[in-house]
């Protein structure tokens, strides 16, 4: 995550099952203010959106990528978006960015702690789920104080934008 500036505010990284993380995998925070070292993406040490954000996927680590895949993102239960694609040459890695800087300026962003949950399945049984807390830093704290309802649903479009309004590329290795 990088701040308006280009600063980088927040870094976490995947350890999946299959490289040590544990029977389910976890995010390790590796930068930023929170618990270096430590779980990312909990309630306490929450990953900071700021005002762009970089990411880097694979699935599986070599061979083919998802076939026919759906992916899905939600929080407390609510959509908050889905998508698909049928990748007939079985791409395993995905990278992009999202900047919330284009998208929303930050005066009606809100600011607050907010579950989120990703899910991505396909027809050739390669899966992945992953559940955490994100916090949008440097947004209006106004918003959340003053209509908490409001700054749900904020936050709600916030999400759908970050992984909706991307640019991405695919590749197999």
């Amino acid at each position: 995550s990088f701040d308006e500036d280009g600063n980088m505010k927040d870094w976490a990284i995947g350890v999946g099952s299959s490289d040590g993380g544990g029977p389910n995998g976890q995010l390790v925070d590796v930068f930023g203010e929170g618990q270096v070292g430590t779980r990312a993406f909990t309630k306490s040490n929450p990953f900071q959106v700021y005002d762009r954000v970089v990411y880097f996927g694979r699935l599986p680590s070599e061979g083919e990528g998802p076939l026919e895949h759906n992916w899905s993102i939600s929080t407390a239960g609510i959509s908050l978006d889905s998508g698909g694609d049928p990748n007939p040459n079985g791409k395993n890695r995905n990278a992009g960015e999202v900047n919330l800087g284009d998208e929303v300026p930050s005066v009606l962003r809100p600011a607050g702690i907010f579950p989120v949950k990703g899910e991505l399945t396909s027809e050739n049984g390669l899966a992945c789920t992953a559940e955490g807390w994100v916090e949008f830093a440097g947004g209006n704290p106004l918003i959340s104080v003053a209509s908490g309802v409001a700054a749900i649903v904020g936050g709600i479009g916030l999400i759908g934008l970050l992984f909706n309004a991307r640019p991405a590329t695919t590749w197999k290795a």
